[in-house]
């Protein structure tokens, strides 16, 4: 039988009461005060000094406390008796695995402890049934990674990302993912690759399958059943890898290690439509497109370099309009959300009010998000200056085309210097991305059919809190670029081929909002509208995965259509050109992009809860 039960009746007014670590009132203080209202049972009792074990209630688990002060009575008998704890759910200890375990281990634990306990194998164990249950219930609930992230955040289990060596290698990166469950089980070979055939034996072909984003696409893909697909790069031990991993649904052909022009001629044979991974797009070269040109293989590039998409849709686009082939860049997440986001602001003022718009404004807001070691090594190897000076004598804001009818403007140029925002009152700098470019593209694309409007402008921004901040940005290239290599050794930014983990990868958000301008009367505001587009967390969000789910969504959005008989758009287009009328904006939704139009302008407080990471895509805005 336990010792007698107080009650702390005392103070209410300073968050409880003292505790001290002995029982002179000289002995240290504990940090933590005794909570009023909690339950504590005697061990000890010296005069007016109780030593307690805490049963319910906030404060140390044991210590000393007087039992009144100064006449006020602090603590009290009671014939409370604390309600029995609920066992805590821990999915982690339910399953055996570490707070770091990827979606692999989680799901090899489950197998394996289902295997141990699943009623089935167990029929003389009464609770193997309820086992069983929360074995799966832990399972579902790691796989989830919302419910994994608020979990960790809230017991403290996610540790910090901008630490040493956070990154990992291709074969880490490789080794944490996982196939689709559900194809195991019709698991089959397909035939081996037939080079030296016209005939096109597989709908998808993923080039350049070997990097970071082509690995995420070998397991994208394997996850839909619906369309054949084969793999190609240059690295043959990754290919098997990947193969015996991700190739073992039914609708998998085959891996080819790609390595001669002749390779590529004869890859770009095979499929219906190829979706190049490979980059920086300006090494790799124009070969690979030229080659599915030549055959009638549609082509869709991820990368949104400018650089390398005008000079070649300027050299093959009317080859493939007459060919009836589709060619496209910056099929990727962040160039392609942008594209649709805008296009969905604009269509919505013209259905709305009848009007063309006057202005479109991006604004980004991302969580988590990190670049691979190849991304900075090649971004930092190129001369930004010279990119500079060739996108400017190119056509500069309409690199791409677009440009509006009486030329460019001065509103359209985008200032490299801190500048306050009036939408949102923040300071501002234009984002250095190649959004802009296709987002104006669209505009001119979309002149003859669904106007934009004469007076069309866009802008895409990177907010910052002050001016102070904005102007340090100014210098970090300059400084990333001078202390690349010490920063390497010291491990402060990833090598090439290294990238961030699954479990960074999968605690990433990313909010697009727009906010959107009618034309009025000429030297007033027009009608203002904004949308609000979000991701994650990981999924869309994740740069790495997201592209992959949408460079591969939107090939099959192509095969679909033409599969139905609908008209393909032929030539060299922005993602919107190509796909806004085959319904690909519902199959983002689909995808897990949460959308909401917003009827008018925003908020005061909207950026700020922006800013904060506070605003869902419920919020009034």
């Amino acid at each position: 039988m336990g010792g007698q039960i107080w009650e702390v009746v005392g103070g209410a007014d300073k968050g409880g009461i003292l505790v001290r670590e002995s029982r002179a009132l000289t002995s240290p203080a504990c940090e933590l005060r005794l909570s009023n209202g909690a339950l504590v049972e005697e061990l000890a009792l010296e005069e007016e000094r109780l030593q307690f074990k805490k049963l319910a209630g906030d404060g140390p688990d044991t210590g000393w406390v007087s039992l009144k002060i100064k006449g006020k009575t602090l603590m009290s008998k009671s014939d409370k008796r604390p309600e029995p704890k609920k066992p805590t759910f821990d999915p982690y200890a339910i399953l055996g695995v570490p707070p770091d375990a990827t979606d692999a281990m989680i799901k090899s634990a489950f197998r394996k402890a289902s295997v141990r306990c699943h009623p089935d194998r167990n029929p003389d164990d009464p609770d193997a049934a309820e086992k069983f249950r929360e074995l799966t219930k832990a399972k579902e609930f790691l796989l989830s990674p919302l419910k994994r992230l608020i979990y960790n955040a809230q017991n403290r289990l996610i540790k910090p990302t901008v630490r040493e060596a956070w990154w990992s290698d291709w074969d880490e990166m490789f080794d944490e993912m996982d196939p689709a469950e559900d194809n195991l089980e019709t698991a089959s070979r397909g035939p081996p690759a037939s080079l030296n055939t016209d005939e096109r034996h597989t709908d998808v072909l993923i080039m350049g399958a070997t990097g970071l984003v082509g690995t995420l696409a070998c397991m994208v893909m394997q996850r839909q059943s619906s369309r054949t697909w084969s793999i190609a790069g240059r690295n043959g031990r990754k290919l098997d890898l990947l193969k015996n991993k991700f190739g073992t649904g039914p609708c998998f052909h085959c891996a080819t290690r790609a390595e001669s022009q002749e390779d590529v001629e004869g890859l770009a044979r095979t499929a219906r439509i190829v979706v190049d991974f490979r980059g920086p797009m300006y090494q790799a070269g124009t070969a690979l497109g030229e080659a599915c040109v030549r055959a009638g293989t549609h082509y869709l590039v991820v990368s949104g370099d400018v650089l390398f998409n005008k000079p070649f849709h300027e050299k093959v686009g009317e080859e493939a309009r007459r060919k009836r082939v589709c060619l496209s860049g910056g099929i990727g997440i962040l160039a392609s959300l942008a594209d649709f986001g805008v296009w969905s602001s604009v269509k919505y003022i013209r259905d709305k009010f009848g009007l063309p718009t006057r202005r479109v404004d991006k604004y980004e807001h991302a969580v988590g998000q990190m670049l691979s070691g190849s991304m900075i090594a090649t971004g930092l190897s190129r001369d930004a200056k010279q990119m500079e000076r060739d996108i400017r004598e190119g056509g500069g804001p309409f690199f791409l085309g677009g440009v509006r009818p009486g030329g460019p403007r001065e509103e359209d140029e985008d200032i490299n210097k801190p500048l306050k925002d009036p939408y949102s009152g923040m300071w501002s700098m234009p984002a250095n991305v190649p959004d802009a470019h296709y987002v104006r593209c669209s505009c001119g694309m979309f002149d003859e059919s669904q106007p934009w409007g004469d007076k069309f402008v866009f802008k895409n921004h990177t907010l910052f809190a002050n001016k102070n901040l904005a102007d340090e940005s100014l210098f970090y290239a300059e400084w990333a670029k001078r202390f690349y290599q010490k920063n390497l050794q010291e491990k402060k930014v990833p090598p090439p081929g290294c990238g961030p983990n699954e479990r960074q990868r999968q605690e990433c958000f990313l909010t697009y909002v727009f906010v959107a301008e009618a034309e009025g009367p000429e030297g007033e505001e027009g009608q203002k509208v904004h949308c609000i587009m979000r991701a994650g967390p990981g999924g869309m969000a994740d740069r790495f995965e997201g592209s992959a789910t949408m460079a591969l969504e939107s090939a099959i959005c192509l095969l679909d259509a033409a599969d139905a008989g609908a008209e393909l758009r032929a030539g060299w287009g922005t993602p919107t050109w190509h796909m806004a009328h085959l319904g690909f904006f519902d199959r983002l939704m689909a995808r897990g992009i949460a959308y909401k139009m917003v009827d008018e302008a925003h908020k005061p407080s909207f950026f700020a809860n922006l800013g904060a990471s506070t605003l869902t895509i419920g919020d009034d805005a």
